[in-house]
């Protein structure tokens, strides 16, 4: 209990905070930085085994590999035409790559294989609160100017809310009736099929999907320069030097994100 409750308390502490920054918009903030924990933990058969040097497995880009390939993998079957887009479509993608996932978890625990982290609950506990930290810092820093103003924010918004009516890609061109989006949309099509997976509002994803990728490109440095240092400075790391790789970590999400 000693020393689990630090940690509790901490995870308490920061659901109030983003409770009490966020007021009703929390919900969808929840919901998507739940969505990420599950994707990126189911797809850790995969990920531990392309990041078996890492102490973590790649704990942290199990989430952006989940996303991508079960997003591309609707992309693509909506482009066929074998499939609308729609929800439904979305979440089963998903789940068909999960039971893959476990069949894949399956045969490794038959070979003896561990593609999960073991024995590095620190390091991940570290890095689940390093991500809800940023990803709340940003989105609290986001609803300061909301608004889809300046740059290219008008048309990200206009082609998520096009893509959120159509049942089909490319979408209906928002200015152009007649034809279809004829500009690259990944970006944009990625936050509308985690819109669609997690039943939110594009009112709201649009800036959390801007805020998502900035909490990524801080954990997901930290994960991969923390890594470096660790081996780098392996069979020295005693004593004080034992912070060496996290602070090396933290500056270089710091100065990605």
């Amino acid at each position: 209990m000693k020393k689990w409750a630090p940690r509790v308390l901490l995870a308490a502490a920061l659901a109030g905070l983003s409770a009490f920054l966020l007021k009703g918009d929390v919900w969808t903030f929840w919901t998507w930085w739940l969505l990420a924990f599950l994707m990126g933990m189911v797809a850790m058969p995969v990920t531990g085994r392309l990041f078996a040097g890492f102490e973590d497995k790649g704990w942290m880009f199990s989430k952006v590999l989940a996303i991508t390939v079960t997003g591309f993998l609707t992309w693509f079957l909506v482009t066929a035409k074998i499939l609308p887009f729609t929800a439904a479509t979305c979440i089963g993608v998903s789940v068909v790559c999960a039971v893959g996932c476990g069949v894949l978890y399956h045969f490794q625990g038959k070979n003896g294989i561990d593609c999960f982290p073991s024995g590095k609950v620190n390091l991940i506990y570290g890095e689940e609160i390093l991500f809800f930290i940023f990803f709340l810092m940003w989105t609290y820093f986001a609803g300061f100017r909301p608004q889809a103003y300046g740059t290219e924010k008008f048309m990200d918004y206009g082609f998520m809310e096009a893509m959120m009516r159509s049942t089909t890609l490319p979408a209906r061109d928002l200015w152009y009736s007649e034809g279809t989006i004829n500009y690259y949309y990944g970006g944009q099509y990625f936050a509308v099929f985690l819109t669609k997976l997690t039943g939110s509002k594009v009112e709201l994803t649009y800036n959390l999907m801007r805020t998502f990728v900035a909490a990524f490109a801080f954990v997901l440095p930290f994960s991969l320069v923390r890594q470096m240092s660790v081996d780098r400075l392996k069979g020295s790391l005693t004593g004080k030097k034992r912070c060496l790789p996290a602070v090396a970590g933290i500056i270089a999400g710091i100065s990605v994100s």
